[in-house]
Formats: C-alpha cells, sequence, structure tokens
C-alpha cells in the first residue's frame, strides 16, 4: 500500500434536513461565547470546577433539559444531546 494515494468521495450525500451547523442550532451564541470564555480562564485551575460551569450554562439553555452529562475527561466534558455526543473544551488543551 506505500505510494499509494487512497481516493475519497467528497461528494458526500447529507439530509437535507441538516442545518448548516449543529453547534449553531444547539447554543445560542451567548452560550458560545461565554463556553469559550470560560475555556481559557486560568483563574480557574481545576477542570472539574469548569465543568460544573458549563452544565450551569447549559441549563440556562431552552429545552435543556436533554444534555445529559456523560463524563468530564482531563480537558474536556462530554453530553449527550439528541442523540449525539458533544464534547466541550474545558481549557486550551482541550480545543
Amino acid at each position: 500500500m506505500q505510494g499509494q494515494r487512497l481516493a475519497f468521495d467528497t461528494n458526500l450525500n447529507l439530509s437535507d434536513d441538516l442545518p448548516e451547523s449543529l453547534i449553531r442550532e444547539f447554543f445560542p451564541p451567548k452560550i458560545l461565547k461565554a463556553l469559550m470564555i470560560l475555556c481559557l480562564r486560568v483563574d480557574i485551575a481545576d477542570n472539574n470546577d469548569k465543568a460544573d460551569i458549563v452544565k450551569e450554562l447549559l441549563n440556562t439553555i431552552d429545552g435543556s433539559e436533554g444534555f445529559e452529562e456523560l463524563g468530564v475527561g482531563t480537558n474536556r466534558a462530554a453530553f449527550l444531546y439528541r442523540g449525539l455526543a458533544i464534547k466541550i473544551a474545558l481549557d486550551r488543551r482541550g480545543l
């Protein structure tokens, strides 16, 4: 296989039902900005504390009762929403 190029079909046939951005559909701009600011904060050293703040932010979104925490890792927190796993960075390394 060495020396051979792999060919990928870039013409994926996605459903017309999908929005342009699932992130923009799930998160209002105000929440995205708050998540980014939280991610870049260095005054909160413990990412578990940041994960608690993320949960509070997600609870402010209308209809957010659908966010279910999957777990918190070293640099990211994961949530299940509408059947999709959503990972949110907790610091610059998680971006």
